[in-house]
């Protein structure tokens, strides 16, 4: 059961606010005569992993308690002392100047070696019985080359449903753009 004075409501539904003359003592409380663990203090932190808070190598600040318990213990961030700054300074400084290359390498890659789709076709037929589109060219980059992009980069007008090569436009960004030759063979 729970104890208190006039004004608190008891049961399940938990605990009203305080009516009457102790309202008044509450609501007059100071900052000064709020304990330390009741103030709203945050940390910074760094985080080691892209999430909602923000991209890997960001210094955010947060609860100590979210940072203590979630944070921490998934390795999704760690503390933000000098040490930890100085290191990951280091590499985010590394990962913006590769992202900054990135893009021309991307390039290079692309305009190797034709990318090979398989599809099934009827005996008799020229055309496969499934089309290439621009998902299952992405899927396949990403899957076979490591070259994440994303289907809206892939300039295809309309699923590929012919065998032989193609010819796809890339956009790769910052000014950089790559031909990658599709070849859609029989399986």
């Amino acid at each position: 059961m729970l104890r208190g004075g006039p004004g608190l409501l008891r049961g399940w539904a938990g605990l009203q606010p305080l009516a009457g003359p102790w309202r008044r003592a509450f609501a007059t409380r100071s900052a000064s005569h709020v304990k330390h663990s009741e103030k709203k203090t945050k940390l910074p932190v760094i985080l080691l992993q892209n999430c909602e808070l923000g991209r890997k190598g960001d210094e955010v600040r947060v609860s100590p308690g979210y940072m203590r318990n979630y944070l921490y213990g998934r390795r999704i961030a760690v503390y933000s002392t000098p040490e930890n700054k100085r290191e990951h300074h280091v590499q985010r400084t590394v990962r913006d100047r590769t992202a900054f290359l990135r893009p021309a390498k991307m390039a290079a890659s692309l305009s190797g070696t034709p990318l090979v789709m398989y599809r099934h076709v009827e005996p008799g037929e020229q055309r496969p019985r499934n089309e290439v589109t621009a998902e299952n060219i992405a899927e396949k980059l990403a899957k076979h080359r490591s070259i994440d992009l994303a289907p809206e980069q892939l300039q295809l007008e309309a699923p590929i449903a012919e065998l032989g090569e193609h010819l796809v436009q890339v956009e790769l960004g910052r000014g950089y753009s790559a031909a990658l030759v599709v070849a859609v063979e029989p399986r």
